[in-house]
Protein backbone atom coordinates (compact mmCIF):
# COMPACT_ATOMS: atom_id res chain seq x y z
CA UNK A 1 0.00 0.00 0.00
CA UNK A 2 0.82 3.34 -0.44
CA UNK A 3 2.04 5.41 2.45
CA UNK A 4 -0.26 8.58 3.15
CA UNK A 5 1.22 11.55 5.21
CA UNK A 6 -1.36 14.32 6.37
CA UNK A 7 -0.86 17.08 9.21
CA UNK A 8 -1.03 15.74 12.52
CA UNK A 9 -3.98 16.62 14.65
CA UNK A 10 -4.67 17.52 18.65
CA UNK A 11 -6.29 13.71 18.36
CA UNK A 12 -3.14 12.44 17.54
CA UNK A 13 -0.87 13.38 19.94
CA UNK A 14 -1.16 10.29 22.20
CA UNK A 15 0.67 8.63 18.57
CA UNK A 16 3.18 10.84 18.23
CA UNK A 17 4.07 10.97 21.84
CA UNK A 18 4.33 6.79 21.86
CA UNK A 19 6.54 6.88 18.65
CA UNK A 20 9.16 9.37 20.64
CA UNK A 21 9.18 7.36 23.68
CA UNK A 22 9.89 3.98 21.64
CA UNK A 23 12.65 5.92 20.09
CA UNK A 24 14.00 7.20 23.50
CA UNK A 25 14.18 3.29 24.91
CA UNK A 26 15.40 1.72 21.71
CA UNK A 27 17.22 4.05 19.66
CA UNK A 28 20.08 6.67 18.84
CA UNK A 29 17.61 8.59 16.70
CA UNK A 30 16.10 10.63 19.73
CA UNK A 31 18.77 11.95 22.23
CA UNK A 32 15.90 11.78 25.45
CA UNK A 33 16.70 9.47 27.82
CA UNK A 34 14.31 9.80 29.83
CA UNK A 35 9.98 9.27 28.57
CA UNK A 36 8.07 12.55 27.45
CA UNK A 37 5.01 13.19 28.33
CA UNK A 38 1.49 14.07 26.54
CA UNK A 39 1.01 17.28 27.51
CA UNK A 40 4.61 18.14 26.53
CA UNK A 41 4.31 17.26 23.29
CA UNK A 42 1.28 18.58 22.95
CA UNK A 43 2.19 22.19 23.81
CA UNK A 44 5.47 21.86 21.45
CA UNK A 45 3.18 20.76 18.65
CA UNK A 46 0.36 24.00 20.06
CA UNK A 47 3.70 26.20 20.32
CA UNK A 48 5.25 26.03 16.76
CA UNK A 49 2.43 24.77 14.46
CA UNK A 50 1.30 27.35 12.51
CA UNK A 51 4.55 28.42 11.67
CA UNK A 52 6.37 24.49 11.88
CA UNK A 53 4.56 21.66 9.80
CA UNK A 54 4.06 18.21 11.92
CA UNK A 55 2.84 15.51 9.37
CA UNK A 56 1.39 12.02 10.61
CA UNK A 57 2.74 9.45 8.28
CA UNK A 58 -0.28 6.11 7.64
CA UNK A 59 0.87 2.71 6.10
CA UNK A 60 -2.22 0.20 5.59
CA UNK A 61 -4.82 3.08 6.90
CA UNK A 62 -2.59 2.99 10.42
CA UNK A 63 -0.23 5.44 12.11
CA UNK A 64 3.07 4.46 11.55
CA UNK A 65 5.79 7.57 12.02
CA UNK A 66 5.33 11.29 12.13
CA UNK A 67 7.74 14.04 10.76
CA UNK A 68 8.23 17.41 12.08
CA UNK A 69 9.91 21.37 11.15
CA UNK A 70 11.14 22.97 13.86
CA UNK A 71 13.51 25.92 15.04
CA UNK A 72 17.08 25.27 14.46
CA UNK A 73 18.04 27.30 17.15
CA UNK A 74 15.97 30.56 18.87
CA UNK A 75 18.11 33.78 18.13
CA UNK A 76 15.98 35.87 15.72
CA UNK A 77 18.75 35.82 12.70
CA UNK A 78 17.94 32.20 12.30
CA UNK A 79 14.73 32.59 11.28
CA UNK A 80 15.02 31.12 7.62
CA UNK A 81 16.67 27.78 8.60
CA UNK A 82 14.44 24.81 10.32
CA UNK A 83 15.76 21.61 11.66
CA UNK A 84 13.30 18.33 10.80
CA UNK A 85 13.23 14.76 12.06
CA UNK A 86 11.41 12.44 11.26
CA UNK A 87 10.78 8.84 13.65
CA UNK A 88 9.23 5.43 12.26
CA UNK A 89 7.99 2.90 14.42
CA UNK A 90 9.94 -0.42 13.43
CA UNK A 91 7.63 -2.00 11.15
CA UNK A 92 7.52 0.94 9.01
CA UNK A 93 11.34 0.73 7.95
CA UNK A 94 12.12 0.10 4.28
CA UNK A 95 8.21 0.93 2.91
CA UNK A 96 8.35 4.41 1.89
CA UNK A 97 6.96 6.38 4.49
CA UNK A 98 9.82 8.32 5.74
CA UNK A 99 10.89 9.61 2.52
CA UNK A 100 7.09 10.32 1.97
CA UNK A 101 7.16 12.08 4.83
CA UNK A 102 10.25 14.16 4.33
CA UNK A 103 9.33 14.74 0.61
CA UNK A 104 6.27 16.93 1.70
CA UNK A 105 7.83 18.43 4.78
CA UNK A 106 10.53 19.62 2.54
CA UNK A 107 7.70 20.62 0.09
CA UNK A 108 5.95 22.84 2.60
CA UNK A 109 9.63 24.47 4.31
CA UNK A 110 10.35 25.15 0.75
CA UNK A 111 6.73 27.19 0.12
CA UNK A 112 6.91 28.70 3.29
CA UNK A 113 10.31 30.42 2.31
CA UNK A 114 12.71 28.69 4.70
CA UNK A 115 16.32 28.99 3.29
CA UNK A 116 17.76 26.14 4.60
CA UNK A 117 16.70 22.97 6.22
CA UNK A 118 18.87 20.74 8.74
CA UNK A 119 18.23 17.29 9.78
CA UNK A 120 20.79 15.45 12.20
CA UNK A 121 21.36 11.84 12.04
CA UNK A 122 23.23 9.89 15.03
CA UNK A 123 25.76 7.66 13.12
CA UNK A 124 26.43 5.23 11.99
CA UNK A 125 22.70 4.80 10.80
CA UNK A 126 23.17 3.52 6.98
CA UNK A 127 19.42 3.71 6.65
CA UNK A 128 18.69 7.44 7.99
CA UNK A 129 22.08 8.08 6.43
CA UNK A 130 20.40 7.02 3.17
CA UNK A 131 17.08 8.59 3.76
CA UNK A 132 18.10 12.06 3.87
CA UNK A 133 20.40 11.40 0.84
CA UNK A 134 17.33 10.11 -1.20
CA UNK A 135 15.25 13.46 -0.84
CA UNK A 136 18.54 15.65 -1.83
CA UNK A 137 19.88 16.68 1.26
CA UNK A 138 23.60 17.18 1.27
CA UNK A 139 26.21 15.99 4.31
CA UNK A 140 26.98 19.55 5.90
CA UNK A 141 28.70 18.44 8.90
CA UNK A 142 29.91 15.92 11.48
CA UNK A 143 29.88 16.83 14.95
CA UNK A 144 32.04 13.55 16.73
CA UNK A 145 31.13 12.67 20.49
CA UNK A 146 28.33 15.14 20.78
CA UNK A 147 25.44 12.78 22.44
CA UNK A 148 26.12 10.08 25.12
CA UNK A 149 23.52 7.24 25.01
CA UNK A 150 23.33 3.52 26.02
CA UNK A 151 27.29 3.58 27.04
CA UNK A 152 28.77 5.30 24.37
CA UNK A 153 29.75 8.76 22.56
CA UNK A 154 27.67 9.10 19.35
CA UNK A 155 28.83 11.26 16.17
CA UNK A 156 25.90 13.81 14.98
CA UNK A 157 25.96 13.81 11.48
CA UNK A 158 24.30 17.05 9.59
CA UNK A 159 22.34 16.95 6.28
CA UNK A 160 20.62 19.73 4.56
CA UNK A 161 18.90 21.80 1.67
CA UNK A 162 20.10 25.39 1.02
CA UNK A 163 16.80 26.20 -1.16
CA UNK A 164 17.92 29.66 -2.40
CA UNK A 165 21.17 31.74 -1.93
CA UNK A 166 20.49 34.37 0.30
CA UNK A 167 21.37 37.95 -1.19
CA UNK A 168 19.70 41.30 0.25
CA UNK A 169 16.75 41.30 3.21
CA UNK A 170 14.70 38.23 2.36
CA UNK A 171 10.94 38.12 3.00
CA UNK A 172 9.51 36.26 6.50
CA UNK A 173 8.24 32.81 6.59
CA UNK A 174 4.95 32.05 5.47
CA UNK A 175 2.43 30.42 7.73
CA UNK A 176 1.99 26.39 7.32
CA UNK A 177 -1.31 26.75 5.88
CA UNK A 178 -0.65 30.26 3.56
CA UNK A 179 1.02 27.80 1.67
CA UNK A 180 -1.33 24.23 2.27
CA UNK A 181 -4.79 24.43 2.09
CA UNK A 182 -5.11 21.09 4.02
CA UNK A 183 -3.53 22.62 6.83
CA UNK A 184 -5.84 23.37 8.98
CA UNK A 185 -4.74 26.51 10.86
Amino acid sequence: MIPTVRPILEHDIPFVTRVYNWAIDHSTAHFGTSHTREDVVEADWQAGRSRFAWLLGELDGAPAGFAKAGPFRTREAYHWTAELTVYLLPHAHGRGLGKALYQRLLALCRAQGFRLVLGGVAVPNPASEALHRSVGMVEMGNFPGSGYKFGEWIDVTFFGIEFFRASGAPARVRPVRDVDPAYPW
